[in-house]
């Protein structure tokens, strides 16, 4: 019999690269009195593992959890009636608080080079912001 023979291993909750958390979840809230707009988001992201089979098959690492990361984003708008159309002008901030991606370390073979973090999960580009005019005619 071979049942016995195979571990199953859940990677349910691995954050490392080509990985994603158990829990992603994004929530917003938007409020418009007139031309004034303005929207609210938080985007939350579970932590975890960095990898399931670190610190079991002789992959030593010091703390393989990530910690969970919550980023916020605001947009205000205003909008201006010009003849039978509209001029938006609008205003974003994203990673309002300028929260850096958590720290999980890997290599990745097809490239060669270490990673710092999971870059399709987490933002690594900081506090951004987005200035601009959208018209609707």
């Amino acid at each position: 019999m071979l049942a016995g023979r195979f571990v199953q291993t859940e990677y349910a909750g691995d954050v490392g690269i080509m990985s994603l958390p158990q829990w992603k979840a994004t929530a917003y809230v938007q409020y418009n009195n007139g031309p004034f707009g303005a929207f609210f988001e938080s985007r939350f992201i579970d932590g975890g593992k960095v990898n399931a089979l670190y610190n079991v098959n002789g992959w030593d690492l010091t703390n393989n959890h990530v910690p969970s990361v919550t980023y916020y984003d605001v947009r205000l708008s205003y909008d201006i009636t010009i003849g039978s159309g509209t001029l938006q002008l609008y205003g974003v901030v994203n990673n309002l608080t300028d929260k850096p991606p958590p720290i999980v370390p890997s290599y990745v073979a097809l490239g060669s080079s270490p990673n710092q973090t999971n870059p399709t999960l987490y933002d690594v580009l900081g506090r951004r912001f987005t200035v601009g005019l959208k018209l609707q005619m």
